[in-house]
């Protein structure tokens, strides 16, 4: 499996860019943001960021949450996990977050 500096360096030249804060823009991600992802391996990104990379990279977001998931867990816990903490006015996150992406979709 690629590793997410890999995934955006092939994108960035694609598009033919050559700073990481254009595509930081492209993907409309904070550039502060952008840069903790590839330079702090601890970082993870939030859900609405892996939504955002899913769209700019071209691919699904489950192959770019892999990149993020520690060797010793599952898959399914993780996911479980994530479900548990993401939680806003008794609506889970990960709902609200996909029919945003499919709202922005449809436009």
């Amino acid at each position: 499996m690629q590793r997410l500096e890999q995934l955006i360096e092939q994108k960035m030249q694609s598009l033919h860019f050559s700073k990481l804060e254009e595509f930081a823009a492209f993907a409309r991600i904070g550039r502060a943001t952008m840069f903790n992802l590839l330079k702090k391996p601890a970082s993870t990104p939030n859900l609405q960021t892996l939504f955002k990379l899913e769209q700019a990279l071209d691919k699904p977001i489950a192959e770019l949450a892999e990149l993020y998931r520690p060797e010793s867990q599952s898959r399914a816990e993780i996911l479980a996990a994530q479900r548990g903490k993401y939680r806003t006015e008794g609506r889970n996150l990960v709902t609200e977050l996909l029919e945003q992406r499919q709202a922005e979709r449809a436009r």
